[in-house]
């Protein structure tokens, strides 16, 4: 089984990622259950609204990677982000780019046996300037209306819940 946790920087994706993970563990004790934590924040170039053409494939590529690797050694898998919440960010910036890969999102966001959707809400506030996430709130709802925009285009979506 495989959740992704989806929304714009500085939403408790990260928080919900370790409360699911904990939960699980202890409703399925006989299972192995991981964590796919954030790509982004591991990417060597710079990210966010300055981040290049090969940031944005590299975190692409690393995203896809992290997730078969997790899916190949564990029952359950949690992922901070999902392959979509990616394209937001490409779309933000590379368009050009973000219709190239939009066929393979249509392909991998069916991997997903649920997709949880952290809601964009003023009175919970987890962006916080950590020398790495954005703080530019504008730039936070840009890429919440992106990503929600990303979702609804696509066919295949599964399981897909708003929290």
């Amino acid at each position: 089984m495989k959740i992704g946790i989806s929304g714009t920087q500085g939403v408790g994706k990260s928080f919900l990622l370790f409360q699911l993970a904990d939960q699980y563990k202890l409703d399925y004790p006989d299972k192995e259950v991981t964590v796919v934590t954030e790509t982004a924040r591991k990417c060597p170039m710079e990210i966010n609204e300055f981040a290049s053409v090969e940031a944005q494939q590299w975190m692409f590529a690393n995203q896809i990677q992290r997730e078969i690797e997790a899916e190949n050694n564990c029952d359950i898998v949690i992922c901070d982000r999902t392959l979509a919440d990616y394209m937001a960010y490409i779309k933000y910036q590379y368009e050009n780019l973000f219709y190239k890969l939009l066929p393979f999102l249509d392909y991998h966001i069916s991997s997903y046996d649920r997709i949880i959707y952290k809601e964009l809400k003023p009175e919970e506030n987890y962006l916080i300037d950590d020398g790495k996430r954005s703080i530019n709130r504008d730039f936070q709802e840009r890429i919440d209306i992106i990503l929600r925009g990303i979702y609804q285009d696509l066919i295949n979506v599964k399981k897909f819940e708003m929290v």
